[in-house]
């Protein structure tokens, strides 16, 4: 990673350093509150992180997704690694990245008439496999529910008698 940003022409700070040290670690998507708890990166500011990983981002070092909440998480990019789409689940807030050759095609094509720096963010939310499987074990039974909506409703008597 560090030669990665040396041959970017980024200047390798003692705190960019501690940061690429940091991150290089990871194996799952990071927030910048998460990283600056690190005990390396306790003397560098939650602004300072922020900002080299924009610009590791730039450099596509990291990835960028968005949290449903409005926030960022990001994810180390391997070199040379293709366009990717990132999955979210929505109940675990577990992350991956699937790779499609679409984007890598639209980015060809774009440079070819004439864009430059060209981006892409593309993120799908749904619910994990192991999750579903969890809600589907906790889901309440429904046969039956039609009357519960009917007795609450008034619609149904329920008697105890002779129980």
């Amino acid at each position: 990673m560090l030669e990665r940003v040396k041959s970017a022409g980024i200047y390798l700070t003692a705190q960019r350093r501690a940061i690429i040290k940091v991150i290089a670690q990871r194996l799952h998507a990071f927030s910048v509150a998460g990283l600056s708890t690190e005990p390396a990166l306790r003397r560098v500011s939650p602004v300072c992180i922020y900002r080299n990983l924009l610009l590791f981002e730039k450099i596509s070092l990291v990835k960028r997704s968005f949290t449903r909440r409005g926030g960022f998480l990001f994810q180390t990019q391997p070199a040379g690694a293709p366009a990717s789409i990132t999955l979210a689940c929505r109940k675990c807030g577990n992350r991956e990245s699937i790779t499609n050759p679409g984007i890598d095609r639209i980015q060809r094509e774009l440079a070819q008439r004439g864009y430059a720096s060209v981006e892409h963010w593309a993120e799908f939310a749904g619910v994990c496999p192991a999750c579903a499987r969890v809600s589907a074990q906790l889901a309440p039974c429904s046969s039956g529910s039609g009357l519960l909506q009917q007795l609450s409703a008034g619609r149904l008597e329920y008697s105890t008698a002779g129980q």
